[in-house]
This record gives structure tokens, C-alpha cells and sequence, in this order.
């Protein structure tokens, strides 16, 4: 996977309809950047199904989450989404994972945050064991 030498953090764009949000995409792919990275929050848009739209919108730019959230969806679920992302677009689909924090992860998601690395470890061996 080429991410070329310089990418865009997408930022505030991710809060935007995703009319808006696909032109952009597509305008930055225009103006070369190499990887377009966005992230994923308890406001804004799911993470998996946000990467499709930014692909579908490019034809060329990798995609990048960084972070999709460990507690949003299950290492099966994770697993099976980014392989049909990187299935349907070969090599424009780069996932990033990360645990996110306590305050939202315990106060708004309703789960235990425990130790990160731990959670990550634990995460990263469900999804190695994943089918898809």
C-alpha cells in the first residue's frame, strides 16, 4: 500500500452531511494527497461504513481510519468489515485501531475501560481468530 508522501487529517469535515463530505474527498484526492485519515467518535459517523463512503467518493486515495474504536464493534465485526473494505478497494484501505478513552468509553459507551494494552491484546487476538 502506497500512502505517499504527504496526507490530510479530514478533522471537522467527518461532522459534515456526507454530500459535502464526498466532494471534498474527491477534491483532495484532486490535489494529490496520497492518504485521506479520519476518525471515529461518539458524534460522528461509524467508522467502517465512514471509509466506504470516503472510498466510494475517491478512486484513487487510500483511506485511512485512525482510530476506528475497539469498543464500537466486536473483533469479528471489525475483522469482516475491513476485509470487504479492502476487498472492494485493493490497497486504499488502511485500518487503524485505539482504545479510545475511559470518560467515553465507560460514560457514554456503558462499558468497562480496564487496561488498554490489555484490551488491545485481547481485541487483536479475537480478530486473528475472526472468519470471513
Amino acid at each position: 500500500m502506497e500512502l505517499g508522501r504527504v496526507g490530510v487529517w479530514l478533522g471537522a469535515l467527518g461532522w459534515v452531511p456526507a454530500t459535502r463530505e464526498r466532494e471534498a474527498a474527491a477534491e483532495l484526492e484532486e490535489l494529490g494527497y496520497g492518504t485521506l485519515w479520519y476518525s471515529e467518535a461518539h458524534t460522528s459517523k461509524e467508522s467502517l461504513s465512514h471509509g466506504a463512503l470516503l472510498l466510494a467518493a475517491t478512486s484513487r486515495i487510500v483511506i485511512a481510519s485512525g482510530i476506528a474504536n475497539i469498543w464500537v464493534r466486536d473483533p469479528m465485526a471489525m475483522v469482516a468489515g475491513a476485509n470487504a473494505l479492502a476487498e472492494a478497494y485493493p490497497g486504499r484501505f488502511l485500518l487503524g485501531l485505539g482504545v479510545s478513552h475511559q470518560p467515553m468509553v465507560e460514560g457514554i459507551r456503558g462499558h468497562r475501560y480496564g487496561k488498554p494494552l490489555t484490551a488491545m491484546r485481547e481485541y487483536l487476538d479475537g480478530m486473528d481468530a475472526g472468519i470471513y
